[in-house]
């Protein structure tokens, strides 16, 4: 009985390398953007980007270091960490987004690049997040 029961929470915490006959498609791929290498994970469901980024754009805007943070953000909404998909704690604040942005306004127009319209950050959440 012991064992039946450490199972179950097994299957309840680690549903994705219990469950069986998953698509491969589910399964976490290393990040293979360089410009996200160093930003505490090695990890996504997505290592073409999420629908609707442009690595290329992304890594432009990234390597402007117009913001300290600006390779955190761009990387945790459009590469992100496996497994975070709806969870806030592990996505970027609305605060951080909107700061980062603010922050590269300038330099993003000089270098003429844009900010990517699919990143709202009034989209992201306000609390439970990375900060």
């Amino acid at each position: 009985m012991k064992h039946f029961f450490l199972v179950v929470v097994c299957m309840q915490v680690f549903p994705r390398q219990v469950q069986p006959g998953k698509d491969e498609s589910t399964t976490c791929k290393p990040v293979t953007a360089s410009f996200c290498q160093g930003v505490g994970y090695k990890t996504t469901l997505y290592p073409s980007g999420v629908q609707g980024f442009n690595l290329q754009q992304i890594g432009q805007i990234v390597q402007t270091a117009c913001s300290p943070h600006v390779d955190i953000l761009m990387c945790r909404v459009a590469v992100p960490e496996c497994g975070s998909g709806n969870e806030s704690r592990v996505k970027p604040c609305r605060a951080l987004c909107e700061k980062v942005k603010k922050d590269c306004e300038s330099t993003l127009r000089a270098k003429r690049l844009s900010w990517p319209a699919t990143l709202r950050c009034e989209n992201l959440p306000q609390t439970d997040c990375l900060q």
